[in-house]
């Protein structure tokens, strides 16, 4: 665990910021900054492992992607922002793997790809004026999805750009740069 009243800043020009390999990790500040050369935060466990950022604002960068969880065991991935969560980089679960993710705000932004595969599972949450960019680079697909008066920007990535198996909340703005390219599919199933 790392517990700071102020900031917790990890940058790593080589690797992953955050890795955590059958253990937990916890992060609890004002302010969690993750900077990688490769995942952000890369969860790979054959057993029950968990990463959770408990902090007012969240950032996570990483080159290869923001967020990965490959796991036999039940591994997760937990980002609770009080404020501004900004992610830079796609999103990746397989196995029996969870990630969960709220943003909140106008500030709060995802760029990237959701990929869910196997029995994975990943809920993002998007209130007041928070946007996905999804960028198009994959087709993505989410397990829930939650659109409290959040945005929705999909590129243009060919068929099947987004899908959702439930989706949940009050409002939700899709824009599309070019309709024709671009297609959203909402494939809502009661829990």
């Amino acid at each position: 665990d790392i517990d700071a009243a102020n900031s917790i800043n990890i940058n790593s020009s080589a690797k992953d910021g955050v890795q955590a390999n059958d253990a937990t990790v916890t992060l609890d500040a004002e302010n969690v900054n993750i900077e990688a050369k490769k995942w952000g935060i890369n969860n790979i466990a054959e057993n029950d492992s968990k990463v959770e950022i408990d902090a007012t604002d969240v950032v996570i960068k990483g080159e290869e992607g923001a967020i990965r969880t490959l796991n036999n065991g039940k591994g997760e991935v937990t980002v609770n922002a009080k404020g501004t969560t900004f992610v830079e980089g796609d999103i990746y679960a397989e196995g029996k793997g969870k990630v969960t993710v709220g943003f909140r705000g106008e500030e709060s932004v995802l760029k990237g790809d959701v990929t869910t595969e196997g029995d994975a599972e990943t809920t993002l949450s998007f209130e007041d004026g928070a946007t996905w960019y999804a960028d198009g680079n994959a087709p993505s697909n989410v397990t829930k999805l939650n659109m409290n008066g959040g945005n929705l920007d999909v590129k243009s990535a060919g068929a099947d750009a987004v899908t959702v198996k439930t989706l949940t909340g009050t409002a939700m703005n899709v824009n599309v740069d070019k309709l024709e390219e671009a297609t959203v599919v909402v494939n809502h199933e009661k829990d």
